[in-house]
């Protein structure tokens, strides 16, 4: 949550710049895919993790 905080203060400091507003948006959208990414692996692990061991 403190990198949303962050990224929204980047945001109001170069509103006024187009391409500032463009990386801003790309950077927001790269960290979102990374979580993602994060919670699928941590969803495949448990998945494995509960799978009896025989």
């Amino acid at each position: 949550m403190s990198a949303e905080i962050v990224s929204l203060v980047d945001w109001r400091e170069t509103r006024n710049s187009k391409a500032a507003l463009a990386r801003w948006a790309r950077r927001l959208r790269k960290q979102l895919e990374e979580n993602m990414a994060v919670e699928q692996s941590g969803a495949s692990a448990k998945a494995t993790d509960n799978q009896p061991r025989g």
